[in-house]
């Protein structure tokens, strides 16, 4: 299987390094062909045409800027390439569900890039929740704080991705904790939003958004986001009558706190976060091979998107 990576950003090179550990075939593609050299050197193969691109792969991985993501959707479904998307699916909604719609009609996987649903702290809680460990759930809220400036060395964040009006702004940026809340705690639909921008950053988009999910047990999940606290934190919790559950998620840690305040279970993984991507690249290709449904497929990443729509809008 030759697996074809579109984009060579902090992303794509780390979804390269760990299929060259799993003994895989990597073409990439990126328009920038400076990167060439250093993506030889990692074992991989540059190509700097894209129809010649897709012509040579089995299945595609799409890793470039999101407001590229439909194009390369389009383009990889059109040629009946299997597909990885990194989060957020796209940046509209009516297109990529046409688009869906025929790769389901030709049975192409559409796998979404939700990395926390392989965080070892989140499989716990997951597991926790559906077993009602701590009863009927009563609130949940789900925090992701960082200082944008501090994400990535030598990295213009004016200039990038994040601070593009079309597709950035921490709601796109950080819409892992919008899917958190589904998956963890079942389907949601979008309630309200107050997003700004503080003007800390001199960004063109929202740096801070706070929304609120309301799941079908009636239970509202309250979203914090924002590109400005130091330091930074991410923390989910979820009450239920029986206790609590918190997820440390940048530490890697979780405890199970009764409704007497004990904490009677605590767990600590391994700090190398980088064991989630190794174990979600290993998901696709293993869905890719038995023709199964992913963990988070097209559809799942479309509600995710259609909420971080609707938190835009609303507070706009």
């Amino acid at each position: 299987m030759i697996i074809g990576i579109l984009g060579f950003g902090s992303i794509g090179k780390r979804h390269a390094k760990n299929l060259i550990g799993l003994k895989k075939k990597v073409l990439i593609f990126d328009t920038n062909k400076k990167k060439k050299n250093e993506i030889e050197r990692m074992g991989c193969k540059f190509i700097s045409d894209k129809k010649d691109f897709v012509k040579s792969i089995d299945v595609g991985i799409i890793a470039t800027p999101s407001q590229y993501h439909l194009h390369d959707i389009v383009l990889l479904i059109n040629n009946h390439k299997d597909c990885f998307v990194e989060k957020p699916l796209s940046h509209e909604i009516i297109e990529t569900k046409k688009i869906l719609d025929y790769a389901k009609k030709k049975k192409i996987i559409v796998f979404v890039g939700q990395n926390l649903r392989f965080h070892p702290a989140v499989k716990k809680a997951k597991q926790w929740i559906d077993n009602k460990i701590i009863g009927k759930v009563l609130w949940s809220r789900l925090i992701c704080s960082s200082y944008l400036p501090d994400w990535r060395k030598n990295y213009d964040f004016k200039k990038n991705y994040a601070n593009n009006k079309k597709a950035g702004g921490v709601i796109f940026d950080c819409i892992h904790e919008i899917d958190l809340a589904n998956y963890l705690m079942g389907k949601t639909s979008f309630v309200n939003s107050v997003i700004r921008k503080s003007g800390l950053l001199d960004l063109d988009v929202e740096d801070f958004a706070d929304i609120n999910l309301r799941h079908k047990d009636g239970h509202i999940s309250s979203i914090h986001l924002d590109y400005l606290t130091k330091p930074k934190f991410r923390l989910t919790q979820v009450a239920g009558e029986k206790g609590v559950i918190e997820i440390d998620i940048s530490n890697r840690k979780i405890k199970l706190i009764n409704n007497t305040g004990k904490i009677i279970k605590k767990n600590s993984y391994s700090k190398d976060f980088n064991i989630d991507y190794k174990n979600e690249i290993k998901s696709f290709l293993d869905n890719v091979k038995k023709r199964s449904r992913p963990i988070c497929d097209g559809y799942e990443g479309l509600e995710v998107l259609r909420q971080a729509i609707q938190a835009k809008n609303d507070a706009a």
